[in-house]
């Protein structure tokens, strides 16, 4: 199922407390959806919430710790987003673009839609949880710091979110009240 390599990456990431897969000795709900784009690994975990971290190193054996949330120092990014109970994520790609690219008009580039900017993030209590990730396409892991561009939970309708998909610039949300479809800039803010 998993390399021996990735096994004891894994194990040694959760005695230090940074990555579980499931139920971990410090209460943690471990991870609940993931997504990889690029060298980064998106995580929603429960009462832990949206993490990222770094696993460019997932298979140099010269690495001790191939899953790292802060590749610095702790001190100098902050690579997750609070939230009461993070349930799943989505990305509009899983290819690393830049959406904040300026394009060339001799190129006759289209401008790149602004959802690409986002990770987006369901929270049991909070709803939809939108995060501006370009940070992490510049290659500098010293400007690593993430927060929220949007919380949107219109009259509590996201309640008990637990699952979202993204098929283009619409999000489907799962929901206890049944399948609630957002279309991005229209009914998510931001």
């Amino acid at each position: 199922m998993y390399s021996n390599g990735a096994m004891n990456a894994t194990r040694s990431a959760t005695q230090h407390g940074h990555f579980s897969w499931g139920k971990s000795g410090n209460g943690s709900e471990g991870i609940r959806s993931l997504q990889l784009r690029g060298e980064y690994l998106y995580t929603a975990q429960g009462k832990e919430g949206f993490r990222v971290y770094d696993v460019a190193n997932i298979d140099n054996k010269g690495y001790s710790q191939r899953i790292i949330s802060s590749p610095v120092s702790p001190l100098g990014q902050v690579p997750y987003i609070g939230s009461k109970f993070a349930t799943s994520l989505a990305l509009p790609t899983n290819m690393p673009v830049d959406a904040n690219r300026k394009t060339l008009p001799e190129n006759e580039e289209a401008p790149m839609h602004s959802i690409y900017k986002y990770a987006f993030f369901t929270d049991r209590h909070e709803g939809l949880i939108g995060v501006d990730v370009t940070t992490f396409l510049d290659g500098n892991p010293k400007n690593n710091f993430i927060e929220r561009a949007v919380t949107f939970n219109p009259e509590g309708r996201l309640q008990g979110a637990e699952s979202i998909t993204l098929a283009g610039v619409y999000a489907y949300i799962s929901c206890p009240e049944g399948l609630a479809p957002l279309l991005y800039r229209t009914s998510i803010p931001g």
